[in-house]
This record gives structure tokens, C-alpha cells and sequence, in this order.
């Protein structure tokens, strides 16, 4: 009897929270939020000049305007270029 006791104890500690001898899977249901969109931007200035402020909602799409003279008015080439080529 001392015996089928200790089992049973051993039995109930064993099984903790994740589900019972004889239903040992527990189903855990998780949820995932979606990731908050990133906003990339520049603008570049001096008193000559300014690309004026650009946004893009990826990374890609700011490398790419980064490259293009007519979007940023022909203005800050050399600034444009070193934030390319340490970003993109």
C-alpha cells in the first residue's frame, strides 16, 4: 500500500502543468502581433540646395531614390552616395 502511494505521488508531481498521466499533451495557444511597419527617410540640405524630405515605407524604395538625381533635385550627390553605400 505504501508502495501504490509513493507511485500515485510520483505519478502527480510528474505530470506538473503539462497535462495528466493519462492526457500527457496540452495544447498551448500563442498569438503573434504584426510587426509595426518601418518609415525610412532623409533629406538633405544646404543653402544652395535641398532634395527635400523623402519617405519610403521600405528600405529598398529609399536606396533606389537615393540613386536618382531627379527626385532630389540634382542636390547632395556626395551625401547621397555615402548614405547608399553604408545602408544599402
Amino acid at each position: 500500500m505504501k508502495l501504490l502511494n509513493i507511485l500515485f505521488l510520483f505519478l502527480l508531481i510528474s505530470c506538473g502543468q503539462e497535462g495528466t498521466p493519462w492526457n500527457p499533451e496540452v495544447v498551448k495557444v500563442q498569438s503573434v502581433t504584426p510587426a509595426e511597419s518601418e518609415l525610412y527617410s532623409y533629406e538633405f540640405s544646404t543653402r544652395n540646395c535641398t532634395t527635400g524630405k523623402k519617405e519610403f515605407s521600405t528600405l529598398q524604395d529609399a536606396c533606389n531614390a537615393l540613386l536618382n538625381e531627379e527626385i532630389n533635385n540634382h542636390c547632395q550627390k556626395n551625401q547621397r552616395y555615402h548614405l547608399y553605400d553604408t545602408n544599402c
